[in-house]
């Protein structure tokens, strides 16, 4: 008997059979020569469910705007919005007014006659006040300007002018995830949405007898 090698046979890769959703059935690696049977794409689609009502979304912007209240002294102070302005203990300040809007306006000024207190407070003199109708401990709203480092303080009836009827925000309350319904007052009142459009003719800001929002009576200026 002769020692002879005998060459085995050439034997292509196991092919395995496909599984639904077995992508590796079809690998290259698993077809030397490369000719695999050609796969058909499915371009049918099914419909995305509904995501129902989303999270509102809002566009966010730098703190600008705080209420605030006179000290007895005349004194106001908003440390925030004081250190947007760069206004620190020393800062002199100009006080003046603007009577088309009753508002008062606080510049930084070289030559203003205000100055900016330790504890980051600054005295609106008594005259100013009165010209604009506040009184003494009154709330009010402060807005900064700090392109102009500057100071607007206005009274809170300023917010009724923009703000939706508080009455029909609380009417259309409804738990999260389900959809709210556009309803007026029980009275018929406006929407809430609509009610904040109504512009500066509302009621709340002044009326036509010319007593102000704030229960005083404007002089004509």
């Amino acid at each position: 008997m002769s020692d002879r090698i005998i060459p085995m046979p050439a034997f292509g890769a196991p092919r395995r059979t496909a599984l639904p959703g077995d992508d590796s059935a079809n690998s290259p690696h698993d077809d030397p020569s490369g000719r695999l049977a050609r796969r058909e794409l499915d371009l049918r689609r099914t419909e995305a469910p509904d995501p129902g009502p989303l999270p509102a979304t809002r566009r966010r912007h730098p703190r600008r705007y705080g209420v605030t209240v006179f000290d007895p002294d005349g004194r106001i102070g908003e440390r925030a919005l004081f250190r947007l302005l760069g206004w620190s203990p020393g800062t002199r300040v100009e006080i003046g007014v603007n009577d088309a809007e009753d508002a008062i306006v606080m510049r930084r000024a070289a030559s203003g006659g205000g100055v900016v207190t330790a504890s980051l407070r600054l005295l609106v003199p008594a005259r100013v006040r009165r010209w604009c109708g506040f009184g003494t401990r009154e709330q009010v709203l402060v807005v900064a300007v700090p392109t102009l480092s500057a100071l607007v303080v206005h009274g809170l009836e300023k917010l009724d002018l923009v703000l939706p009827d508080p009455r029909a925000v609380v009417k259309g309350m409804h738990p999260v995830g389900e959809r709210g319904e556009r309803a007026g007052g029980d009275d018929g009142s406006e929407p809430a949405a609509d009610a904040g459009r109504r512009g500066r003719s509302g009621s709340a800001g002044g009326d036509a007898t010319g007593v102000d929002g704030r229960g005083g009576v404007r002089d004509g200026r």
